[in-house]
Protein backbone atom coordinates (compact mmCIF):
# COMPACT_ATOMS: atom_id res chain seq x y z
CA UNK A 1 0.00 0.00 0.00
CA UNK A 2 2.68 2.25 0.55
CA UNK A 3 4.50 1.55 -2.37
CA UNK A 4 1.70 2.91 -4.38
CA UNK A 5 2.06 6.18 -2.98
CA UNK A 6 5.70 6.45 -4.73
CA UNK A 7 3.56 6.17 -7.97
CA UNK A 8 3.80 9.98 -8.45
CA UNK A 9 8.31 8.99 -8.72
CA UNK A 10 7.08 7.61 -12.48
CA UNK A 11 5.66 10.51 -14.04
CA UNK A 12 7.36 13.11 -16.32
CA UNK A 13 8.24 16.38 -14.90
CA UNK A 14 7.09 19.05 -17.26
CA UNK A 15 8.23 22.40 -16.21
CA UNK A 16 5.94 25.48 -16.95
CA UNK A 17 7.58 27.93 -19.71
CA UNK A 18 6.52 30.72 -21.48
CA UNK A 19 7.31 28.47 -24.30
CA UNK A 20 5.45 25.58 -23.50
CA UNK A 21 2.05 27.70 -24.11
CA UNK A 22 2.88 27.38 -27.59
CA UNK A 23 2.48 23.67 -27.80
CA UNK A 24 -1.02 24.04 -27.48
CA UNK A 25 -3.96 23.25 -30.20
CA UNK A 26 -4.30 27.67 -31.00
CA UNK A 27 -1.21 29.21 -29.52
CA UNK A 28 -3.18 32.84 -30.63
CA UNK A 29 -5.43 32.04 -27.79
CA UNK A 30 -2.66 32.30 -25.29
CA UNK A 31 -0.79 35.68 -26.74
CA UNK A 32 -2.38 37.72 -23.61
CA UNK A 33 -0.47 35.00 -21.15
CA UNK A 34 2.61 35.61 -22.87
CA UNK A 35 2.54 38.94 -23.20
CA UNK A 36 1.90 38.83 -19.03
CA UNK A 37 4.48 36.84 -18.48
CA UNK A 38 7.02 38.37 -20.53
CA UNK A 39 9.81 39.99 -18.82
CA UNK A 40 10.40 42.65 -21.20
CA UNK A 41 7.27 44.11 -19.62
CA UNK A 42 6.74 42.76 -16.08
CA UNK A 43 8.13 45.89 -14.18
CA UNK A 44 5.02 47.76 -16.30
CA UNK A 45 2.60 44.63 -15.07
CA UNK A 46 2.83 44.56 -11.35
CA UNK A 47 -0.14 46.83 -10.71
CA UNK A 48 -2.00 44.27 -11.83
CA UNK A 49 -1.13 41.77 -9.03
CA UNK A 50 -2.40 44.08 -6.70
CA UNK A 51 -5.63 45.52 -8.61
CA UNK A 52 -6.60 42.30 -10.88
CA UNK A 53 -8.97 40.58 -7.95
CA UNK A 54 -10.20 43.82 -6.68
CA UNK A 55 -11.02 44.57 -10.57
CA UNK A 56 -13.05 41.40 -10.97
CA UNK A 57 -14.48 40.57 -7.67
CA UNK A 58 -16.20 43.88 -6.73
CA UNK A 59 -18.38 43.84 -9.83
CA UNK A 60 -19.20 40.13 -8.83
CA UNK A 61 -20.11 40.69 -5.37
CA UNK A 62 -22.38 44.10 -6.12
CA UNK A 63 -24.20 41.60 -8.89
CA UNK A 64 -24.64 38.91 -6.31
CA UNK A 65 -26.10 41.64 -3.35
CA UNK A 66 -23.05 41.19 -1.23
CA UNK A 67 -21.18 43.95 0.07
CA UNK A 68 -19.05 45.94 -2.79
CA UNK A 69 -17.71 49.31 -2.73
CA UNK A 70 -19.52 50.01 -5.72
CA UNK A 71 -22.60 49.16 -3.82
CA UNK A 72 -21.43 51.76 -1.09
CA UNK A 73 -20.62 54.24 -3.51
CA UNK A 74 -23.70 54.04 -5.52
CA UNK A 75 -25.32 54.77 -2.35
CA UNK A 76 -23.51 57.72 -1.52
CA UNK A 77 -21.50 56.25 1.61
CA UNK A 78 -17.96 56.29 1.18
CA UNK A 79 -16.96 55.59 4.96
CA UNK A 80 -16.01 52.07 4.16
CA UNK A 81 -13.66 52.96 0.72
CA UNK A 82 -11.97 55.79 2.73
CA UNK A 83 -11.40 53.50 5.99
CA UNK A 84 -10.08 50.65 3.77
CA UNK A 85 -8.13 52.90 1.79
CA UNK A 86 -6.49 54.87 5.32
CA UNK A 87 -5.71 50.77 6.24
CA UNK A 88 -3.80 50.11 2.96
CA UNK A 89 -1.64 53.35 3.63
CA UNK A 90 -1.21 52.50 7.57
CA UNK A 91 -0.55 49.05 6.66
CA UNK A 92 1.79 49.23 4.30
CA UNK A 93 3.87 52.19 6.02
CA UNK A 94 4.07 49.85 9.13
CA UNK A 95 5.35 47.29 6.18
CA UNK A 96 8.15 49.16 4.98
CA UNK A 97 9.07 50.45 8.32
CA UNK A 98 9.74 46.83 9.14
CA UNK A 99 11.04 46.01 5.88
CA UNK A 100 13.99 49.35 6.51
CA UNK A 101 14.98 48.16 9.78
CA UNK A 102 15.40 44.47 8.70
CA UNK A 103 18.91 42.77 7.75
CA UNK A 104 17.48 41.34 4.09
CA UNK A 105 15.46 43.86 3.22
CA UNK A 106 13.32 44.00 -0.17
CA UNK A 107 14.07 46.32 -2.94
CA UNK A 108 11.52 47.65 -5.24
CA UNK A 109 11.77 48.61 -8.60
CA UNK A 110 9.05 50.80 -10.20
CA UNK A 111 9.24 52.08 -14.01
CA UNK A 112 7.91 55.86 -13.07
CA UNK A 113 9.32 57.90 -10.19
CA UNK A 114 11.18 54.93 -8.75
CA UNK A 115 13.67 57.20 -7.59
CA UNK A 116 11.24 59.06 -4.90
CA UNK A 117 11.35 57.14 -2.11
CA UNK A 118 9.83 56.66 1.53
CA UNK A 119 11.88 53.43 3.08
CA UNK A 120 12.46 50.99 0.37
CA UNK A 121 9.41 51.52 -1.40
CA UNK A 122 9.13 54.36 -4.62
CA UNK A 123 5.91 56.34 -3.88
CA UNK A 124 3.62 55.51 -6.36
CA UNK A 125 4.40 51.39 -4.89
CA UNK A 126 1.97 52.60 -1.97
CA UNK A 127 -1.05 52.71 -4.32
CA UNK A 128 -0.32 49.01 -4.53
CA UNK A 129 -1.23 48.88 -0.49
CA UNK A 130 -4.38 50.81 -1.52
CA UNK A 131 -5.89 48.25 -3.61
CA UNK A 132 -4.60 45.10 -1.56
CA UNK A 133 -6.78 46.08 1.35
CA UNK A 134 -9.37 46.77 -1.23
CA UNK A 135 -8.74 43.67 -2.39
CA UNK A 136 -8.74 41.62 1.00
CA UNK A 137 -12.57 43.16 1.75
CA UNK A 138 -13.89 41.89 -1.49
CA UNK A 139 -12.31 37.97 -1.32
CA UNK A 140 -13.92 38.24 2.24
CA UNK A 141 -17.13 39.68 1.28
CA UNK A 142 -16.86 37.05 -1.70
CA UNK A 143 -16.07 33.90 0.95
CA UNK A 144 -17.20 34.98 4.42
CA UNK A 145 -20.29 37.68 4.16
CA UNK A 146 -20.67 37.41 8.11
CA UNK A 147 -17.32 38.65 8.79
CA UNK A 148 -18.30 42.16 7.03
CA UNK A 149 -21.53 42.48 8.24
CA UNK A 150 -20.17 42.86 11.55
CA UNK A 151 -17.82 45.20 10.38
CA UNK A 152 -20.53 47.45 8.95
CA UNK A 153 -22.33 46.81 12.67
CA UNK A 154 -18.97 48.76 14.12
CA UNK A 155 -18.11 51.42 10.89
CA UNK A 156 -21.40 51.63 8.87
Amino acid sequence: MILLGFCFLLLPIVPFSIDFVDRSADPELFFWIKWFGDLKYSEYMAFAVWTFGFLILDPINYLMQKPSMIGYMEKGNYKVVVLLTFTGIVCGILWETVNWFAETRWFYTVPILGNVKVFEMPVLGYLGFITFAWEIYDIVAFVYRPAILRIQEWFV
